[in-house]
């Protein structure tokens, strides 16, 4: 293997519907609702973006360590960075993130993130919160399995 050859199996595209939001790492796919323009995103890494155990080394060093000045930000990104690294154990690590509020009507009655990330996982889908934004997903499920994940959180929570 060439020195650089990891990079073009691990670089590529991201093709992206306007319309639906579906996506593929597959370059100029056409989507299924067939209404809105594909575009390709890219040259993009596609590979790992955590080193998980090296993510945990530093989550239990910080957490032992004195000496390690934690503020708010800190506390509240490394758990997201240990959850979110798991990812990178996955043959097939999602890829890019999905932008949660934008899959509920109208921005309103969001379910609770965590409840729609464990719901995903009880359909057998990997997911987390992401570190990128506040109120994305990283999932390996599709934009059409993610909102169903998000009805079901929300008729369950609407009825109890």
């Amino acid at each position: 293997m060439k020195p650089l050859s990891i990079f073009k199996i691990k670089v590529g595209y991201i093709s992206h519907c306007k319309k639906c939001q579906e996506r593929s790492t597959q370059k100029h796919v056409s989507c299924e609702c067939a209404e809105q323009e594909v575009v390709d995103i890219g040259p993009i890494w596609l590979g790992p973006l955590f080193d998980s155990s090296f993510i945990r080394q530093i989550s239990k060093q910080s957490e032992s360590s004195s000496s390690i000045q934690k503020g708010k930000k800190f506390s509240k990104l490394m758990p997201c960075l240990v959850e979110e690294s798991y990812l990178s154990e996955f043959e097939q690590e999602p890829v890019g993130y999905y932008n949660y509020h934008n899959y509920c009507k109208n921005g309103k009655d969001l379910p609770k993130l965590e409840k729609v990330i464990q719901k995903l996982k009880e359909m057998g889908f990997v997911a987390s919160k992401s570190h990128f934004e506040k109120m994305a997903i990283r999932t390996n499920a599709s934009t059409k399995e993610l909102k169903s994940a998000i009805h079901l959180v929300s008729v369950i929570e609407k009825n109890t």
